[in-house]
């Protein structure tokens, strides 16, 4: 079966025929494409990372090869000590230079992707063995940005989750307040009905 794999394959023709291989659970297409990401690590291809949430590249990366069901890129730009030089990344998430051109290419991308993308970023992992390390000459630890990123999102999420919890305590507050007045007042009346008797 030809997949129209005619030596100019683009990430964009890749992620279409993933995309055609996950809706018509097509091993073939799969086994394709796998040997189209490989192709462009042979080449060398460079490419974008995107970021859906903020419709924008988040980084310019090279592939260099097909492992665990991830396309592997070498991250070129930005430089980040506090990242790993390679990372596993999903073929979804991958644009190419003309595709990612603007926020509306972006989004149109995301579109046809959403289905089967779990978070509009990628996770990058960190170099474990240069994230705590220090700038010659202060004590200050290498700040990373997708660690801010990361810090962000996680603070969103939880911001989410806090306010709901946080309506919880106030209703239950009010609550007490309400019983503890409602017990004041019977023991006031209960003390004055009592006296009363006495």
């Amino acid at each position: 079966m030809d997949h129209g794999l005619n030596g100019e394959t683009s990430i964009r023709e890749l992620r279409q025929q993933l995309i055609r291989a996950r809706q018509e659970c097509d091993p073939d297409l799969l086994q394709h494409v796998m040997d189209g990401v490989s192709s462009l690590a042979g080449d060398g291809y460079r490419c974008c990372l995107v970021d859906y949430s903020a419709c924008k590249p988040a980084a310019y990366v090279r592939v260099v090869g097909f492992e665990q069901s991830r396309v592997r890129a070498q991250l070129e730009f930005p430089i980040d000590p506090a990242l790993r030089t390679e990372q596993l990344l999903p073929l979804s998430h991958l644009a190419d230079y003309e595709e990612a051109a603007d926020s509306e290419s972006i989004k149109r991308i995301y579109d046809g992707v959403s289905a089967y993308v779990n978070q509009p970023e990628a996770e990058l992992l960190e170099d474990e063995s240069r994230a705590e390390t220090s700038v010659p000459g202060t004590h200050e630890r290498v700040d990373s940005t997708v660690t801010e990123r990361r810090k962000v999102r996680r603070q969103r999420s939880r911001s989410g989750r806090r306010k709901s919890r946080a309506r919880m305590p106030r209703s239950h507050l009010a609550w007490w307040c309400f019983a503890t007045v409602l017990m004041v007042v019977s023991l006031t009346i209960f003390a004055r009905a009592s006296g009363m008797f006495m």
